[in-house]
């Protein structure tokens, strides 16, 4: 399977494992922001009252944590494009949240992930 398809899977099982736990999704795959040359923003959700910008890593092996992979430079990224979003969309909720959901597939039985979700993974990077 290659990046993209792996990448695309993932965050459909994201999506659905976070829907289970009562997030209400309202957006997901977003960019570019046109002052903005790259970057995307995965998931984008309500979980009560936060607001949840959502990273989303899908790993097919767990020979390297999916976690390493948010650098102090793709914080300070997701935080730029998670202000813009509250800015385009007039969003003024008081509380925000960076969350990170990691997608292991399971070499013998890829419709069966494991999926681990760290709430607040990391404070805004500005």
């Amino acid at each position: 399977m290659n990046r993209k398809a792996t990448g695309n899977d993932g965050e459909e099982a994201a999506v659905r494992h976070l829907e289970r736990l009562g997030y209400s999704v309202i957006d997901t795959n977003v960019r570019p922001f046109p002052d903005m040359r790259r970057g995307e923003l995965d998931i984008v959700a309500w979980h009560g009252e936060i607001l949840c910008f959502i990273e989303v890593k899908t790993r097919n092996s767990r020979k390297f944590d999916a976690t390493d992979a948010i650098t102090i430079t793709k914080r300070r990224q997701l935080t730029k494009l998670a202000v813009a979003y509250m800015n385009r969309h007039k969003l003024t909720s008081n509380i925000c949240r960076f969350d990170v959901i990691c997608i292991y597939n399971n070499a013998f039985n890829k419709s069966t992930p494991t999926v681990e979700l760290l709430t607040g993974a990391f404070d805004p990077v500005y």
